[in-house]
């Protein structure tokens, strides 16, 4: 029998996480929703972490997380100057 913390992580785990629209990833990034747009037609990221649902452009917040760290690690960074 599973304990309720394990119960509830292995629900947390299902439940995908909340998309972003264009314009909520935009104004995440500090982006005009047009910038974002323009990157994802030409294929670069971030713009072109979006995933077309419909008419509609979403991001994942983990998709832009992660490139956000993959640019300050290629970086390199120090946060701690």
């Amino acid at each position: 029998m599973l304990d309720q913390e394990t119960r509830q992580r292995t629900r947390s785990e299902r439940m995908p996480e909340p998309l972003l629209t264009l314009k909520e990833a935009a104004d995440y990034l500090r982006l005009t929703p047009s910038a974002l747009y323009t990157q994802r037609h030409r294929g670069a990221k971030p713009g072109a972490l979006g995933i077309r649902v419909g008419r509609k452009i979403l991001y994942r917040p983990s998709d832009i997380n992660r490139y956000l760290d993959e640019l300050l690690a290629g970086n390199q960074i120090s946060l701690h100057q």
